[in-house]
């Protein structure tokens, strides 16, 4: 379900580097439906899955814009559809593929320090992975 988010976001991030407005109404509305469903039948753990989101939230304003406010966004968005443990996990093998990515990338020399990279198209690697690996 979450694909019907993420692909549009990693797009938009890759062309325009922000989220579009389709992708945004998509995860919140998936969001909203599977946090309302999750609140019925779980109780309040499932906000829980919210943590990852909110914590990026708070370093993107922590560091002045240089993590995006829509990679914040798109984590609670993420973790309303798919959960606590999986927004996790598909959050760690983010970062790690975003790791070997920019590790490359410095090695030929093709990245800086200075070079933004878009996160979200790192989240729909970690969203593939983790679904082919049964995660």
């Amino acid at each position: 379900m979450s694909y019907i988010f993420l692909i549009p976001a990693t797009y938009s991030d890759l062309k325009e580097k922000q989220i579009s407005l389709f992708a945004m109404v998509a995860g919140i509305t998936l969001g909203m439906v599977k946090l309302i469903w999750g609140i019925i039948n779980d109780g309040p753990f499932y906000m829980i899955a919210l943590i990852p989101g909110v914590a990026l939230m708070i370093c993107s304003f922590i560091f002045a814009g240089k993590i995006g406010k829509g990679d914040g966004l798109a984590l609670l968005i993420l973790g309303s559809i798919e959960g606590y443990r999986r927004c996790v996990v598909i959050t760690l093998i983010g970062i790690g593929a975003m790791f070997v990515f920019c590790l490359v990338g410095l090695i030929i020399r093709k990245l800086n320090r200075n070079t933004e990279i878009p996160f979200i198209p790192f989240l729909t690697v970690g969203m593939v992975i983790s679904h082919l690996a049964g995660i």
